[in-house]
């Protein structure tokens, strides 16, 4: 994370909306081109990434702050924080695991 870091694209995926506005706040500060996103949400907690098998918020060469914490997770239905880490990691991103 240096001073060339303005063309960087990062995605912050929590479903906290404090806890993904001070991590994307942190990172813009940083410089880097930020989007955010909940995760998956009601009613099916499923991502449409999962559907589609990419993620139309992220970038080629993108990094992916991905807490495993996510709402999916607590109904226990639609797509995992697990599949949601295979989906970053198989196309290619860098990821940030952050929670169990």
């Amino acid at each position: 994370m240096g001073a060339g870091a303005s063309s960087e694209s990062v995605l912050v995926v929590e479903f906290d909306p404090q806890e993904r506005d001070r991590i994307a706040a942190r990172m813009e500060r940083s410089r880097y081109q930020v989007s955010t996103c909940p995760g998956p949400i009601g009613p099916d907690y499923t991502c449409v990434g999962s559907r589609q098998g990419t993620c139309a918020l992220t970038r080629v060469g993108a990094v992916i702050v991905l807490d495993m914490s996510l709402e999916s997770e607590a109904v226990m239905t639609g797509t995992s924080a697990e599949d949601l880490l295979a989906l970053y990691l198989f196309g290619g991103h860098r990821v940030v695991v952050l929670g169990s």
